[in-house]
């Protein structure tokens, strides 16, 4: 696994990325403050690949989603 790219975002900025572009990793560099992220899947996955990194291998993993609405309605 090659890194490509590092991005340093800033306190709100947004990003993109998609399988095209490739794997993404967030961290935070100060190890006295914390990171939150918000990802948004649109429209929403099954599954996805996540990469292990201490045996240097991809995984497929099922993702159950739920649903808050549907087609604008709340579902209960």
């Amino acid at each position: 696994l090659d890194v490509k790219d590092i991005v340093e975002m800033q306190e709100g900025e947004v990003h993109l990325i998609n399988d095209d572009i490739g794997l993404h990793k967030m961290e935070t560099l100060d190890e006295n403050k914390q990171a939150v992220t918000l990802h948004c899947y649109i429209p929403p996955y099954s599954d996805c690949f996540t990469f292990d990194m201490q045996n240097n291998e991809i995984k497929t993993n099922i993702v159950h989603t739920t649903y808050d609405t549907e087609f604008g309605k709340t579902v209960s």
